[in-house]
């Protein structure tokens, strides 16, 4: 079973562009962040301002939560993925490089921009997640670990 929710998770990952990402402030409250994304397999990276709110937090804190979602005219048509794990800012050449080119096809807009001194990069390596799925009931979620 665990697999099956695994696949549902990663396919549903793989098939949308925004999450929201909520972190722990520097006073402990916590900050919800709308952002693009792209994911490799479980792993997700997102690009952000290296002076940036979300990049505060994840400094002093790396643990952060997600949300990827859709528009809902009715409660039992919820469906959507929540995630927890570790968030971490990219340092490796190689691995910058490879997010750099996934996040510019998802988002070629970025190629427009160039290289730019305040822009990071970083990832979130999940530990757990759910599917939701509120027409099986309200609350409906089948949890998996990474």
């Amino acid at each position: 079973m665990s697999q099956e929710i695994r696949k549902k998770i990663l396919d549903y990952l793989a098939s949308h562009n925004y999450l929201a990402m909520g972190t722990a402030g520097l006073d402990g409250k916590p900050s919800v962040h709308t952002m693009g994304y792209v994911a490799v397999g479980s792993t997700v990276y997102c690009v952000t301002t290296k002076d940036s709110e979300k990049i505060m937090h994840i400094k002093k804190n790396p643990d952060v939560a997600f949300v990827v979602d859709e528009s809902y005219n009715k409660v039992f048509d919820i469906k959507g993925i929540q995630i927890k794990g570790k968030a971490k800012l990219l340092e490796d050449r190689a691995e910058l490089d490879s997010a750099v080119r996934l996040l510019v096809g998802r988002f070629p807009e970025f190629a427009a921009t160039g290289p730019n001194p305040i822009v990071v990069i970083f990832k979130i390596e999940p530990s757990e997640g759910w599917f939701i799925d509120y027409s099986k009931g309200i609350g409906h979620r089948e949890r998996v670990r990474f």
